[in-house]
């Protein structure tokens, strides 16, 4: 058998060729691909673990789960791109805190009930609580759509921490059937600048005005992967939360050091509890009506 020498220097070149090619296309797609700057290496048990701990901590408990899943905002990385280098943004830990391209989602469910379906035929329905978690394990978001209110009903922690340590001494708990006829918001005037501050009466109701639902709502964002110095805080109002009333603490990310505009909403309760923890983040400029929610199921997974 002959082997045709000049045939075979052109297979050696074409192999080194396409090996030549496969490393460039390496070394670009990590420099230049968003996907190439994700980081698992906290791993699906512990952000299983952290999600159960926060959970439990802020007073709610799941029937089961959770199911954990590493995320990718897409959005927020196709807008990054078209403005910057990916992997130098991502490479500062100040900009992977307040801008989370990548993230994970546990999801809890929190009770199954039987309901009514669309056809008369009885249906298993199930209420979801989301806890996301930045890349390091850290709180991002607190989805709870179905307004579910917690196991625990007061949070002492934070009520103390609203009340600056002084005054929990003074309120009345009450069973948990009265807990939230006992507590509740009570705001004067529409603005949030706008002094409301009501005495604590120790004999009948525990009425708060907006700079404890502030504190409550600042001491879970020391909980989370936020800075809180990004954020100046844009409105509260009174909503309603399931068959209660919570206040609606909403926070704005500072125009002189927001590289793209977020907006943190917090739901807490009279009683100390968190309801929900949602971000906006507005992916193109804020005159456009573009934005992605954090809180929302994405479309990509790793």
């Amino acid at each position: 058998m002959f082997i045709n020498r000049d045939s075979a220097k052109e297979d050696l070149g074409l192999m080194i060729i396409s090996a030549v090619a496969l490393l460039l296309f390496v070394m670009i797609y990590s420099n230049y691909h968003p996907l190439s700057t994700a980081d698992k290496s906290l791993g699906e048990n512990s952000a299983t673990q952290f999600s159960a701990e926060l959970l439990q901590e802020f007073g709610y408990a799941a029937d089961s789960g959770p199911n954990t899943t590493y995320r990718v905002n897409s959005t927020l990385l196709d807008s990054l791109q078209k403005s910057t280098s990916i992997a130098e943004f991502y490479s500062e830990s100040e900009n992977r805190l307040q801008y989370p391209g990548f993230y994970w989602n546990s999801v809890f469910n929190i009770d199954r009930s039987e309901e009514t379906g669309p056809f008369g035929f009885n249906e298993l329905q199930s209420r979801n609580i989301s806890i996301k978690l930045s890349e390091e394990g850290n709180l991002l978001t607190f989805e709870n759509e179905h307004h579910l209110l917690p196991v625990q009903t007061i949070q002492f922690e934070a009520l103390e921490y609203a009340l600056n340590n002084k005054e929990i001494s003074n309120l009345q708990f009450p069973e948990d059937d009265l807990i939230y006829e006992n507590f509740q918001f009570q705001f004067v005037g529409l603005n949030s600048e706008q002094s409301d501050t009501i005495e604590v009466d120790p004999l009948t109701y525990n009425f708060f005005d907006r700079d404890v639902a502030e504190r409550i709502a600042d001491f879970y964002f020391d909980k989370s992967s936020w800075n809180r110095d990004n954020f100046q805080l844009s409105q509260i109002e009174k909503i309603p939360f399931g068959d209660v009333e919570g206040a609606r603490v909403l926070y704005e990310s500072n125009p002189e050091s927001a590289f793209i505009q977020n907006e943190i909403e917090l739901v807490v309760l009279p009683t100390g509890t968190l309801g929900w923890w949602i971000i906006i983040m507005y992916t193109e400029p804020t005159t456009d009506l573009t934005s992605t929610r954090l809180s929302r199921p994405l479309d990509l997974y790793l």
